[in-house]
């Protein structure tokens, strides 16, 4: 075994030599060393042949041959039996170098991983077989069951001697039953490339001649078959008839025929066998090359296929009308903010001291008067201006007087901007639920619509508040999830303090026809799993046909054929249109503190009456008094 020291390696390739006499062309090895280079990046070559010592030594010295601008190699000789499934874990860095005519057992033990991880060079060094139309039928006897398909990059060098250059092909097959496909690489003239294909594996394969791809697709309403190309019930299987749309657009972007096969669900992974059913199953099964409807991005799937685009923007998430300001804070404090309550509190409180003042320069002036006020009356006197209610008794000085004017004045300009604001926030939305914590902890009924994936991603959530949420809020006592229908629950959040677990468009899309314009304006909407609700595309894991598909789906996107079945097929959040002219009727939550100052007044009344009651019986000082009721 013989190593040259090199670069890490990116690509990984598996070169056929085959010996002449007793050597091999140096035309040969230049081509195929100019083909290496090519591929831009260094590489480690492990190669499987018959040559002796001596041989491998100038093989290895030729193609690292230092020239200060092609890059080394490592380099590695493995005998005639090596075995490539016993390669290492990295063999994605690998290069594999087999001479045919004593090792083709190599190539042919390849199966389809192993054609997707590797880039394959076959040769034949021979002065007598090494012409194209020699290698091309030898190639297609030994490829004829090898599943080398679209995204296997096996390469073919071989002698043209109409023209005395050497030809670099490629070869592919479009289904591990369909015949090779060659094409074209490049030509050598000996001393450079010509006619050297620039474009990538994917654009130039992208042409699938009609091949029958399986596509698999979720329906959760069987009635949606009918209305896949309609554009009617959009609101209903809305992520199945878009996804169909799109996966039309890339057979159309390949030239391929498909043909669709309905699951109702897009797959959920059995704890107990570990199976998985629905389209995800059907992927893992080789029963379908696409899934044709998107689905969610979580961890749990992905070592099991592959997510190649994202699909749309539609989403899921509870739904609900912003309840009132009431439900959420006291109407009755916000009307000021904190530094003009205390500012009012020491406002009345100088008014207060100044009317004590005028009140006792008045006893002293009028000790006989008859309807002088007393000391005890000043917070009557006060609470009546600050009520703008007015009082039975009033200070006969002209200072007294002017201090109750000035109250009055004062106070009432604060007491009208104060109404002002009541009627106002009575009327207003409350924006204080904008976190899950804040919804659970709501005055809400919850519910949710009937689908697959409700049913698992609810029941299966394990962050401990979620979890939590959902046992508290969306199960009933009897341990049944609270469903609803999207009509039946929609109509119960018009009616308020409800929120809907429903997918978007569809809610949006009876909230446009149910809803009046004011109505539309408190529309809130709140997501409740941590995971990525937007749907992606999938197809098998290592599939072969990855890198078309994703470009396909590239393709679709940069020329709006995207964005114009988004359109179609997606209800956006209704335009609030009639704001100002909304007007709800004050309940009983409105008016509840007041109530409790009511409440609170009369407890504190009948206690004052209790103990005058007390008081009168048993002190006999008071016993002259009479107490009036």
């Amino acid at each position: 075994m013989i190593f040259c020291s090199g670069k890490v390696v990116t690509f990984c390739i598996v070169w056929c030599l085959i010996r002449v006499g007793f050597g091999i062309q140096v035309e040969m090895l230049e081509t195929l060393k100019t083909v290496l280079y090519r591929f831009n990046a260094p590489l480690k070559l492990t190669i499987t042949s018959c040559w002796d010592e001596e041989t491998k030594v100038k093989i290895v010295r030729f193609i690292n041959s230092d020239d200060g601008v092609s890059p080394m190699f490592q380099v590695a000789f493995m005998d005639r039996n090596w075995n490539l499934t016993e390669t290492t874990t990295d063999r994605h860095q690998e290069v594999i170098v087999v001479e045919l005519s004593c090792a083709a057992n190599t190539v042919l033990s390849m199966n389809r991983q192993m054609f997707n991880y590797y880039k394959v060079i076959v040769f034949d060094g021979s002065v007598n077989s090494s012409s194209c139309d020699k290698m091309d039928g030898r190639i297609q006897h030994l490829l004829q069951d090898s599943p080398v398909l679209p995204i296997s990059q096996f390469f073919i060098v071989c002698k043209d001697f109409g023209n005395n250059n050497f030809a670099v092909k490629q070869v592919y097959r479009l289904g591990t039953l369909e015949p090779l496909i060659m094409e074209d690489h490049a030509t050598y003239n000996r001393t450079h490339y010509v006619n050297a294909v620039v474009l990538p594996s994917a654009l130039r394969r992208r042409n699938f001649h009609g091949f029958l791809l399986k596509a698999s697709m979720v329906l959760l309403n069987n009635d949606s078959l009918n209305h896949l190309d309609d554009y009617r019930d959009l609101h209903i299987d809305a992520e199945a008839k878009y996804s169909y749309q799109l996966t039309k657009h890339l057979i159309s972007f390949v030239n391929a025929t498909a043909t669709f096969s309905i699951v109702p669900s897009w797959g959920y992974r059995n704890k107990t066998s570990g199976s998985w059913t629905g389209m995800i199953g059907e992927l893992l099964r080789n029963e379908a090359d696409i899934g044709a409807t998107g689905l969610f991005f979580t961890t749990e799937r992905i070592p099991v296929i592959e997510y190649i685009s994202h699909s749309s923007t539609a989403s899921a998430g509870f739904i609900f009308l912003s309840p009132k300001l009431s439900y959420t804070d006291n109407l009755y404090i916000l009307p000021f903010d904190r530094l003009l309550w205390i500012s009012l509190s020491i406002l009345v409180l100088v008014l207060a001291l100044w009317l004590v003042a005028a009140i006792v320069l008045e006893s002293n002036k009028f000790p006989q008067s008859r309807a002088r006020c007393d000391i005890s009356d000043v917070p009557i006197l006060i609470f009546g201006a600050i009520c703008q209610q007015g009082s039975a008794v009033t200070p006969h000085s002209i200072t007294g007087r002017m201090i109750m004017i000035l109250s009055f004045i004062t106070l009432m300009f604060l007491f009208v901007s104060y109404s002002a604001n009541i009627v106002a926030l009575l009327q207003s939305p409350s924006n204080q639920i904008k976190t899950l914590p804040d919804l659970y902890d709501a005055k809400f009924q919850f519910s949710m619509t009937d689908t697959v994936y409700n049913r698992h991603f609810f029941a299966t959530e394990a962050e401990p508040f979620r979890k939590k949420f959902y046992e508290d809020r969306l199960v009933d006592k009897d341990g049944k999830m609270k469903f609803n229908t999207l009509e039946h629950g929609i109509k119960k959040v018009r009616e308020g303090q409800y929120a809907f677990f429903s997918e978007e468009s569809g809610a949006f899309k009876v909230i446009g026809e149910t809803f009046m314009d004011n109505e539309k304006c408190g529309i809130k909407t709140m997501g409740f799993f941590q995971m990525n609700l937007n749907p992606w595309n999938a197809i098998q894991k290592n599939s072969s046909y990855k890198e078309i598909f994703k470009t396909g789906m590239m393709r679709i996107h940069e020329h709006g054929l995207k964005q114009r079945e988004n359109l179609r097929h997606y209800f956006r959040k209704p335009k609030c249109s009639g704001g100002g002219s909304s007007f709800r009727s004050a309940s009983l939550i409105d008016t509840g503190p007041t109530l409790l100052i009511l409440l609170y007044g009369f407890a504190a009344t009948l206690t004052v009456f209790v103990l005058e009651l007390i008081v009168a019986r048993t002190c006999k000082v008071c016993t002259r008094k009479t107490i009036h009721f």
